[in-house]
């Protein structure tokens, strides 16, 4: 009888580790990015499973190292100011929440993270972000047409009071995922090549671009010019002269093609929220976020620019 080497059955098993918390990953990432906030119970006990599958893949080498350094200092000034707030009278719950949210989840997500590139790599990762930016386009164009076809109570999954606000021409809507869209956006705008093939490429652009427009969020509007200029500023040395023109054409492209399909088949108009948009961008916000940003900055006196540690609010809250 031959034996099996010992060997082997090691790599095997490191394999099928491996292949396990690369698919539960793909979820927790599905869970986080595209329906964040939807299924917290579920997100947060689909991380602490990533956590302790990537715990035998992950491998210290200096720039981990050099990262859990920088999160170690984080930790310390967090808790600097946990002991403030409370010392200010902030209450216990909130000092539970700043440790789960500051310190508990960061440490998971360096160590999956971590677990991701050495397991799956940049390559495969660029790929699984090019699927969750669909996915969540999709879910942006499912929420519009539950909340417009059955009402609110359809759309409840998303987010717990769902809103969208059609009026003179402007769309608006409330989801959490424009938070992650603001980064993928960003993200894809500055560096469009990722997208292999061109005519998925030209695609999401013009699905971010479309859904960018449609939710009345300043900041995802503002992520594609800032994604696609900062993406040009430090690219300049990797990207030969013609590609990275070849790239200001696409975008550019695909942005005149959302605009024209928002303007012929709805009654958005474009031209309305960018000048919404350009008014609230150099008023610096709406009426709320101005008087807010007064408190906030009053408040900095107040402390002598030291802060009032965590759970410790203003007076004004938008």
């Amino acid at each position: 009888m031959s034996r099996v080497d010992p060997s082997f059955i090691k790599r095997k098993r490191s394999l099928s580790i491996r292949s396990i918390f690369a698919v539960v990953s793909f979820f927790l990432l599905t869970l986080s990015v595209v329906i964040p906030n939807s299924l917290q119970k579920l997100t947060a006990a689909t991380m602490i499973g990533c956590f302790v599958m990537s715990l035998p893949i992950v491998k210290l080498n200096r720039n981990l190292v050099h990262l859990l350094f920088l999160y170690l200092c984080g930790v310390l000034v967090t808790l600097l100011y946990v002991a403030v707030g409370i010392h200010n009278g902030a209450p216990l719950v909130a000092a539970q929440q700043v440790v789960i949210i500051y310190i508990v989840s960061p440490l998971l997500w360096i160590y999956i993270a971590a677990g991701l590139t050495q397991s799956v790599g940049v390559d495969r990762l660029v790929r699984w972000l090019v699927v969750l930016a669909y996915l969540s386009c999709a879910t942006v164009a499912l929420y519009f047409f539950l909340f417009l076809s059955f009402g609110p109570y359809a759309a409840s999954f998303f987010i717990e009071s769902p809103n969208i606000n059609f009026k003179m021409g402007y769309s608006g809507a409330t989801m959490f995922v424009y938070g992650s869209l603001i980064f993928l956006s960003g993200g894809f705008f500055s560096t469009p090549e990722i997208v292999r093939t061109k005519f998925f490429r030209l695609m999401l652009l013009c699905l971010l671009s479309i859904v960018a427009l449609t939710s009345g969020r300043s900041a995802l509007i503002l992520s594609i010019p800032s994604g696609f200029f900062i993406g040009a500023l430090i690219s300049h040395k990797t990207l030969h002269f013609m590609k990275g023109g070849r790239n200001f054409l696409v975008v550019s492209f695909a942005i005149i093609m959302s605009v024209f399909l928002l303007d012929r088949l709805t009654q958005i108009n474009v031209f309305y929220i960018c000048d919404l948009f350009v008014k609230k961008l150099f008023s610096g916000g709406d009426y709320a976020r101005v008087e807010q940003t007064s408190v906030l900055a009053r408040g900095i006196v107040d402390s002598f620019g030291l802060g009032s540690g965590h759970g410790v609010g203003v007076e004004y809250l938008r």
